[in-house]
């Protein structure tokens, strides 16, 4: 019941600032290395910046929960869930670098960031016997994220 309470808070609290802490990043990086500093020649990763922020703010509420299988003393079920995240990511970048070159790794990564919120919710309900997704029942017992 505790952990779905802290769940529920992380969506409630942790999505909005976290998604503002990205476009506050995204705002700041064009603003002084483009237009103060000058530097032209980093307008180019601007766009594989934005990916990765919003990939990272998709996975934000869950980054906390990343541990949980440690705590729960799983360290080889952890092992598990980072080598999946890994090895996802690896095959992405061989197929979207072909494709679309920096902004394939940039969409690689942020995709892997997305998919590990399914991989950890995986091993939770499996080792854990929870989910991370399903964490508040709404009005009837309809779980709800």
């Amino acid at each position: 019941n505790n952990i779905r309470h802290l769940l529920y808070q992380s969506a409630i609290y942790l999505y909005p600032v976290f998604a503002a802490l990205c476009i506050l990043a995204a705002i700041l990086y064009h603003l002084v290395v483009v237009d103060l500093l000058g530097l032209h020649e980093f307008s180019a990763s601007y766009a594989p910046l934005l990916i990765l922020l919003v990939g990272l703010s998709v996975a934000s509420g869950f980054i906390p929960f990343i541990e949980i299988l440690m705590q729960a003393g799983k360290s080889g079920r952890y092992s598990q869930y980072m080598s999946a995240v890994v090895i996802t990511n690896i095959i992405l970048n061989y197929f979207l670098i072909q494709l679309w070159d920096i902004h394939g790794a940039a969409l690689a990564t942020a995709l892997s960031f997305f998919l590990s919120i399914f991989y950890l919710d995986f091993m939770c309900r499996k080792y854990l016997q929870f989910s991370l997704l399903r964490f508040h029942q709404g009005p009837g017992g309809a779980a709800s994220v």
